[in-house]
């Protein structure tokens, strides 16, 4: 029964355009041989063609499915634990970077995700030079703000690149998300930061790129929630 179970979801897992073409063509077949006489009267010899490209479909899906799909499917069950574990670790970083931009503000959020209420009143609060309440380790001194972005931006991309090498075993979609938060602001940013001497009592210059940050976080959340908790 758990093996029928696990089938029947490779099978839906088929992409939509592909199965409602096999569904129709199948559906096709039963209706011409109820109603083979009439076909054959009324459409002669273009009934017959229908019919064979119907067959030949049906036969490139069964090939498709059981050589190509479903292989792609098994690599998925072995590899998505590992590209998920990775992308749970990139969530992780934007939820350090909440803890610390808390801590260092002495505001707390009633939620998971600050509001942009919240963050308008955190970088209000945070003295950009002062030194952020993260700690590498015992021995060191605390990191600068600019370090500690620069820290999450780092085990952000180590684990964005991991999931990139498998690229060809995720969709678009996906794919897009990690782009996105690659490529967001506030991380771009920080190059820019560090040449720069920046002498500002709060870091209110962040707070919009913190704003599409976190956005775009509680989207890969979302996506990972809903479409790969098949893989866990």
């Amino acid at each position: 029964m758990k093996i029928m179970k696990k089938f029947l979801g490779k099978f839906k897992s088929i992409r939509k355009d592909i199965l409602f073409i096999f569904i129709f063509t199948i559906i096709v077949v039963i209706v011409f041989n109820i109603f083979e006489t009439e076909f054959k009267k009324y459409a002669g010899s273009f009934s017959g063609f229908i019919l064979n490209m119907c067959y030949s479909y049906i036969a490139s899906f069964v090939f498709y499915f059981l050589v190509i799909h479903l292989q792609q499917e098994n690599d998925k069950d072995k590899l998505y634990p590992y590209i998920i574990k990775n992308a749970e670790h990139i969530i992780g970083c934007s939820l350090g970077l909440i803890h610390d931009i808390c801590r260092g503000s002495n505001i707390d959020i009633k939620s998971k995700y600050p509001t942009d209420e919240d963050l308008d009143s955190i970088c209000k609060s945070i003295n950009f030079n002062a030194r952020s309440p993260f700690l590498v380790n015992q021995f060191a001194l605390n990191l600068t703000w600019l370090e500690n972005f620069e820290y999450y931006k780092s085990r952000s991309d180590h684990a964005i690149n991991n999931i990139m090498q498998l690229n060809k075993f995720l969709d678009a979609d996906f794919i897009i998300y990690l782009i996105k938060i690659d490529n967001c602001q506030l991380f771009k940013g920080i190059n820019n930061y560090k040449r720069c001497n920046i002498n500002n009592q709060n870091i209110t210059f962040v707070k919009d790129d913190l704003i599409e940050y976190f956005k775009i976080i509680r989207i890969l959340e979302n996506y990972i929630d809903i479409e790969l908790k098949k893989y866990r």
